[in-house]
């Protein structure tokens, strides 16, 4: 009776056909959980470079619009000069339904226009500091001396971005500039 109970204990100890489907499906299971684990930060790193590109198009584009808007300022100054006095001479604008009152004023506005692009950019760290701290002067300098972009700047500033005043020099809602 001993030798039997002994078989019988050898015998239950061997796997089973069930048993060993299911040792076989638990390792394809932990395959494919490891697999959909590899898939899935293979579309993380995927998703991850496309928007580095849709970044660096933006950038791109970001770039390409601060040249159109001095491709613009550049085409009105070459044909329109005697707007220039009124952008770098400090001359006044003319007076409300004077002769070149709204073209005087639209010319101020394509500067602010230019200035709105350029805080964005600083905005967005898409400008090394040095950059920055030119573009900042220039601005803060034509805010100063030229009453054209003052009044532009003036007339739309509830309408500017922080980052557009601060590059005028204008401080917020109180439409004066920086001593």
């Amino acid at each position: 009776m001993h030798d039997w109970l002994i078989g019988f204990t050898v015998a239950s100890s061997s796997p089973t056909w069930t048993e060993i489907a299911q040792a076989v499906a638990a390792v394809f299971a932990a395959i494919g959980v490891v697999g959909a684990l590899l898939f899935s930060a293979y579309q993380v790193f995927k998703g991850r470079k496309e928007q580095e590109k849709g970044v660096q198009l933006q950038t791109a584009q970001r770039a390409l619009r601060l040249m159109e808007l001095l491709i613009q300022i550049t085409t009105v100054m070459v044909e329109r000069p005697y707007l220039a006095p009124y952008i770098y001479d400090g001359e006044t604008p003319p007076d409300r339904g004077e002769d070149r009152h709204d073209e005087v004023l639209a010319s101020g506005r394509l500067f602010m226009s230019f200035g709105e692009a350029v805080g964005w950019q600083i905005h967005a760290h898409q400008m090394d500091s040095e950059a920055a701290d030119a573009w900042r002067d220039y601005f803060t300098d034509l805010h100063e001396n030229s009453p054209t972009v003052r009044c532009a700047v003036k007339e739309q500033e509830s309408l500017l971005a922080q980052e557009t005043r601060d590059l005028f020099g204008v401080e917020p809602s109180s439409g004066r500039h920086r001593p």
